[in-house]
């Protein structure tokens, strides 16, 4: 993937200024305009300007073996219980059955629901602790996108290396490891260079043995470095640094590829000391290339070289953390090293689809084998690369033309002084200019005249049918670009917004696509690997969250995360104010607890009252109008319940919705359901 790595690195300069062949550096003479950074500004804040939201969706399941579902089903054996019950006759065993697997598949569905609503809480503090953090992460994953074409995500399940020995191999391309595992391999390092000579007392290498020294102790002091022992970590590694297998077909997913790489350029000693390798460069057969992060061609190491004592000199080598599909293993290898760096160990945790890494598109494009076209599609940048450059063409060749009419003028050779000439060339507004070498008995148009230009054309510069070609390629229209021009009309403006928003819902539904796909990867690591406890001290005394291996397999196929729509994309709060306005009307008619809908209200009008204050948690004293007379009977007729009166909200087994229906009767003896299914 050379060559599409190289177009990825040369839009990348070219979106921050390098636009003109032979640029060295980013401040210019040569005319420049940033319409690229500007698209690309736009396109982020269009796609990614919240914070999207994982929710916990419950797979449709069938959790009653009797009951049917229908509610009218249960409210009938409802009232033949309670009949029977006022008879003083004992419930048939079809309906205590009946009673009791409606209880489990209940309770199943609520546990299933905590667990839910733990797992989504869980995951989303680990979103919220992320470091750097996550929402600037992604919007810098949607502008790699636009400038490069695709995007990486990875979720990492990271264990404190106290617990796991290999929690320390998990590297990661946003975060160094320095935990204390590390830096005692890099002690140890020193150490054994110190004792066979290779590092002497006046080394720089020294002093940093010291910090290490000084750092290790004072962690050991503090008992634990980190909040948490074990942790969901996000990893975006660089659109260069994946390498897939050439038969891939599509990025989304790795369709037919056969493994993945992620390079990693890290210091030789780093890698020795995360995976206790002895890991030696030269240019010697089997030993680990050099590389230099400057050019791209591989630096030899030379003989006698001292620049192992400078701290900022150390050897860079090419690591490769490879997952193979076929053998589902993963290991790591470095660039002309014979030997395994790490040998291949089944991937764990284990997700569905085994692929942890996860790939963001939106120029998506067909590619089979025998085209020409590759599996990474063009960016946006390499879409308006050819406009952009020909807008600085256009203007730079405008400014050449422009100075080349600047005032000049014609003289017979010979009869001008050099002073006369700097006389000229300097000349003050409204200076009199006395010429020596003009003669004085001959009219001075004959001896100098003003050079005639040819008249600039303001056709041959106009840049409105690159304003067009702009709006055809990229999305961007005049009134993205710059004011808009005098016979543009408001309709025609609005239906060109109108196409590039919808293009834009494209891109959001594919990044909700991509972040649902990262939510699902984190969801299942954390069922997986994830300690109860650490799960209660996140979330809350009130979490539940599974402890056997097998009722974490259960809940993996039961629940999974995902984000909830257009969550991630600009939010529209007029337009969510209006539907809930539209919709509380008809909740309340339906029944609807009207706590709720004033908490919801409250939500969506971002509002920060605090609603416990006004809602009690003990329901408020009858009204005089809903007070009966003095035996307490309601007025109307209708019989009370309860003491002193009755509310009107009171509903019989055959009225109100189902959340306020009567609970069935308690079933039989025998068909107590367990509190604790899993």
């Amino acid at each position: 993937w050379e060559p599409d790595f190289k177009r990825m690195r040369e839009n990348m300069e070219f979106a921050s200024g390098f636009q003109w062949a032979g640029q060295a550096k980013m401040d210019d003479e040569r005319y420049v305009v940033q319409l690229t950074l500007r698209l690309i500004n736009q396109k982020v804040s269009t796609l990614y300007a919240k914070n999207p939201t994982a929710v916990a969706t419950r797979r449709p399941r069938l959790d009653f073996q009797l009951w049917d579902g229908d509610i009218e089903s249960l409210m009938g054996a409802i009232e033949q219980s309670m009949q029977l019950q006022a008879a003083g006759m004992e419930l048939p065993i079809e309906i205590a059955a009946l009673f009791a697997d409606y209880q489990q598949g209940k309770q199943k569905q609520k546990i299933v629901e905590r667990v839910g609503e733990t797992l989504k809480i869980v995951y989303q503090y680990f979103v919220d602790v992320q470091r750097p953090e996550f929402k600037e992460q992604l919007k810098q994953v949607v502008r790699r996108v636009i400038t490069c074409g695709v995007a990486y995500a990875r979720p990492i399940f990271c264990v404190d290396e106290s617990e796991d020995g290999e929690g320390y191999q998990k590297i990661s391309s946003v975060d160094a490891r320095s935990g204390i595992v590390q830096r005692m391999g890099r002690i140890k390092a020193i150490v054994d260079k110190l004792q066979e000579g290779e590092v002497d007392e006046t080394s720089a290498q020294m002093q940093t043995l010291r910090s290490l020294v000084m750092s290790v102790g004072a962690s050991a002091s503090l008992q634990n470095e980190t909040l948490l022992p074990q942790r969901l970590e996000f990893d975006f590694p660089p659109a260069t640094s994946v390498i897939v297998d050439e038969r891939c077909r599509s990025l989304k997913d790795f369709v037919a590829a056969r493994w993945i790489a992620q390079e990693y350029i890290l210091p030789v000693e780093e890698i020795n000391a995360i995976f206790g390798t002895e890991i030696k460069t030269g240019s010697g057969e089997g030993l680990a290339k050099e590389v230099n992060l400057v050019g791209d061609s591989t630096m030899v190491s030379k003989s006698g070289d001292d620049s192992t004592n400078d701290p900022q000199a150390r050897k860079l080598v090419c690591l490769y953390e490879v997952f193979d599909y076929g053998t589902k293993t993963r290991f790591f290898i470095a660039d002309g090293w014979q030997e395994f760096v790490s040998m291949p160990a089944p991937v764990t945790p284990n997700i569905g689809g085994f692929w942890h890494h996860f790939a963001l598109t939106f120029n998506d494009v067909e590619v089979e084998a025998g085209t020409k076209a590759s599996i990474f599609p063009p960016s946006d940048v390499q879409t308006a690369k050819s406009t952009q450059k020909e807008w600085n063409r256009t203007r730079e060749a405008l400014r050449d033309h422009r100075n080349a009419n600047a005032t000049k003028y014609i003289i017979r050779k010979g009869f001008l002084t050099d002073e006369d000439k700097q006389k000229l060339r300097n000349a003050m507004p409204n200076e009199v200019i006395e010429l020596e070498g003009v003669p004085p008995d001959q009219p001075l148009e004959k001896f100098i005249i003003a050079m005639q230009f040819a008249a600039i054309d303001p056709a041959l510069y106009d840049t409105e049918p690159l304003q067009q070609d702009l709006l055809m390629g990229v999305g961007m229209q005049q009134a993205n670009v710059g004011p808009a021009e005098p016979n543009v009309t408001a309709t025609v403006g609005s239906i060109a917004e109108q196409s590039r928003l919808n293009v834009a819902a494209s891109n959001i539904d594919d990044l909700d696509g991509f972040l649902s796909r990262l939510a699902q990867a984190g969801g299942e690591m954390l069922l997986q690997e994830l300690d109860p406890e650490l799960a209660k001290q996140i979330a809350g005394p009130g979490a539940v969250w599974p402890s056997m291996l097998e009722s974490r397999q259960d809940f993996l196929n039961e629940i999974f995360l995902k984000i909830e729509a257009a969550s991630s994309g600009r939010p529209n709060k007029a337009i969510d104010v209006q539907n809930f306005r539209d919709l509380a009307p008809l909740m309340l008619q339906a029944g609807a607890n009207p706590v709720g809908v004033v908490e919801e209200a409250s939500r969506r009008l971002d509002d920060n009252l605090d609603l416990t204050k006004f809602f009690p948690l003990t329901p408020p004293a009858p009204s005089p109008a809903m007070q009966g007379g003095s035996n307490g009977a309601p007025k109307g007729g209708g019989s009370s319940s309860g003491q002193g009166g009755s509310s009107s909200l009171t509903m019989t087994p055959q009225q109100g919705p189902p959340s306020q229906r009567p609970s069935p009767p308690s079933a039989a003896p025998g068909a107590a359901v367990s509190s604790q299914p899993y």
